[in-house]
This record gives structure tokens, sequence and C-alpha cells, in this order.
């Protein structure tokens, strides 16, 4: 078994003679990211974010009711584990605290639901 370390943000180059049956296996760490949504779709007023868990962009779906395509989270944007709740047998989908009828899931699963990867977040 051999161990290669790589360096985040780069790329991991593998050289050696492949056999039938090597596996490459990694992990990821999956904690969250919140970035501020710096873009020209913003909101007066009010902060929006990108929430990331590990390598994954997550999207919010659910009918959203603040100015018709916004969603409003009223929670501390920069401690989310405080008010994501994972749901269970769902990898990397969260429900939100006190706020029913939402959910937070991985963009890339995301089809036909009205969504949003930038949240209003705030108290």
């Amino acid at each position: 078994k051999e161990t290669v370390q790589g360096t985040p943000g780069t790329c991991c180059l593998l050289s050696r003679k492949w056999s039938e049956g090597d596996l490459i296996t990694f992990n990821l760490p999956l904690g969250f990211r919140i970035s501020k949504y710096r873009g020209a779709d913003t909101v007066s007023g009010f902060d929006r974010y990108a929430i990331e868990y590990g390598a994954l962009l997550l999207g919010v779906v659910g009918n959203f009711d603040f100015r018709g395509k916004y969603i409003r989270i009223a929670h501390d944007p920069f401690n989310p584990a405080t008010w994501l709740i994972p749901i269970p047998g769902k990898p990397g989908h969260f429900s939100i605290k006190n706020k029913p009828g939402y959910e937070l899931m991985p963009y890339h699963e995301i089809q036909d639901e009205l969504f949003s990867c930038y949240p209003v977040i705030g108290v």
C-alpha cells in the first residue's frame, strides 16, 4: 500500500506502473464554508452567501418567500453547523432549523426545483 499526500489547491501526480486491481482512494474534508456573494444580483440591505459542504456547493430548494425569489435564513451566517440539520439517509442534504419546507442539497442534484445558491442569511 502506497500513500501519497496531496496539497490543497494543487494537483497530485501519481506516477507508477499500474496493475489490474489497483485502487485510488481519497478523502475530502466535509466542513462548511461560507462565502459572501458579491455578484450583480444583490438584494439591497441584505447579505447573500454561498454555502459549501466540503467540495460541494449547496443550493436551497423550497417555496421562496422573500421578495418572490429569495430565501431569508435568520441565523448567524458564519455558524451553519448550528442551524443546518443533516437529513438522515440523504448525504449532503440539510434542513434548516426553524425553516420548514426548505432543503439544502448539492447543486449538481437540483433538477426542476426553484432554487438559490446565494440565500440571504443574517439575523
